[in-house]
């Protein structure tokens, strides 16, 4: 007899599958929503359960309201019931869990949020937990409590009935004084305070960093054999260019870099043979090399922007000039080609304002030929920042700003009935 009954509720079912819509996580009603008047007139009204359907009667309606209302006094933990017939092909188990985190069931800093989401059209059950109740109610204790308290009402039809016994399961796993204590209170974070993370990372990237530099400093900071001096230095001030920005980071490598910068001064002055006669070359002082030097290098070092290093061979007086750049500031001038023209005003012709864009006027002079170049650049219009925030405040979760903004990252269990 109970067979046939269910058959013809079964047909009755597939009969009446037309009538109910096929909902997504973005349209199934949030009983918060309800709980504010934001529902139909027809759609029952209450804090904790979703029931658009009509699936669960009024009375069990009432009495799991009642019921999640004192669970979540008692322990804190926020528990959302989901009635609806249809999800369409989407798995219950994933779409259990994108409801969840849409909704943000649960308290947002510990998490302990559940969602019993009962689907009839795919005739499936499911526990979903916040990330932070999986330490209460494993996922194994979520499958003991739908096999051994809610499937066998299920199978029964008693569909509210099986869900209150559910919900008292979950109590039960809850019971304990010490339990209740931790969850109405705010966790004890087991792991170490932020800043000691931070501090093992810091520690971390400047431990590769060390390794890394004394590694390119063991091979680089070294003339190699028929390189000339000025490709070495080149070498090496790039291998300081990585020191300086690390020691922005990490104060400890400032030695690292200036016993760098020695060495770059050695690899300048280390001495070589000549190519012409095979003979060891000098290098000369300041006095002695401009006798060597053009005006345009000359000009160079007068401003600082090159320094050359003349190399004299005594032998064949054979002459090796190699040039080291030290002020960027300067560039080439166009007129004389020495690398002496730098920015020496910078003038405002017209201001911007909030309707119009401004202009102003660089110059630049060469400090060899008394060149000056002209550039004229646009000044942006100036924008002022709103203040306002935009339209709608943030909302926890996305669905409903009365729920607690909580996560789940898939803890739980579902069953087939």
């Amino acid at each position: 007899m109970r067979k046939i009954f269910t058959s013809i509720c079964l047909l009755l079912s597939l009969t009446l599958f037309g009538q109910f819509p096929v909902y997504t996580v973005e349209t199934v009603p949030s009983p918060k929503d309800f709980a504010k008047g934001t529902a139909s007139p027809t759609e029952v009204r209450n804090g904790y359960v979703s029931n658009p359907d009509g699936l669960l009667n009024q009375q069990g309606v009432e009495f799991i309201n009642a019921q999640l209302d004192t669970l979540e006094i008692t322990t804190g933990v926020q528990m959302a019931v989901v009635a609806v017939y249809s999800i369409g092909d989407v798995p219950a188990s994933s779409f259990a869990v994108d409801l969840f985190n849409y909704w943000g069931i649960g308290d947002a800093e510990k998490n302990t949020g559940l969602l019993l989401l009962w689907v009839p059209s795919q005739r499936y059950v499911q526990i979903t937990t916040g990330t932070g109740m999986e330490k209460y109610l494993t996922d194994a204790d979520c499958g003991y409590i739908l096999d051994e308290f809610l499937i066998p009402h299920f199978k029964d039809s008693c569909y509210s009935a099986g869900i209150i016994k559910a919900i008292w399961a979950v109590e039960s796993y809850l019971d304990d004084p010490e339990t209740r204590v931790e969850l109405l209170t705010s966790f004890e974070k087991k792991t170490e305070p932020e800043w000691v993370w931070w501090l093992c990372w810091y520690i971390t990237a400047m431990m590769i960093a060390l390794i890394w530099l004394c590694y390119r400093s063991f091979v680089s900071v070294k003339r190699n054999e028929g390189e000339s001096n000025d490709k070495a230095v080149e070498r090496v001030q790039s291998l300081i260019g990585w020191m300086t920005f690390f020691t922005v980071l990490f104060p400890a490598l400032y030695f690292l870099r200036k016993w760098a910068k020695g060495k770059e001064t050695a690899i300048r002055k280390m001495p070589f043979n000549c190519e012409n006669c095979g003979h060891e070359m000098q290098l000369l002082n300041e006095s002695e090399e401009d006798q060597y030097l053009n005006a345009i290098q000359q000009a160079e070092e007068k401003v600082g922007s090159y320094d050359h290093d003349v190399w004299h061979c005594p032998q064949c007086q054979a002459t090796k000039i190699y040039s080291y750049r030290l002020n960027t500031d300067y560039d080439r001038c166009a007129a004389c080609g020495a690398v002496t023209m730098k920015l020496t005003s910078d003038t405002v012709l017209e201001r911007a304002t909030r309707y119009s864009s401004g202009r102003g006027c660089k110059l630049y002079t060469c400090a060899n030929c008394g060149h000056i170049t002209k550039s004229i650049y646009i000044i942006p219009k100036i924008v002022e920042s709103s203040g306002s925030s935009g339209s709608g405040g943030s909302r926890s979760g996305g669905g409903s700003s009365s729920w607690g903004g909580g996560h789940s990252s898939g803890g739980g269990a579902g069953r087939s009935y």
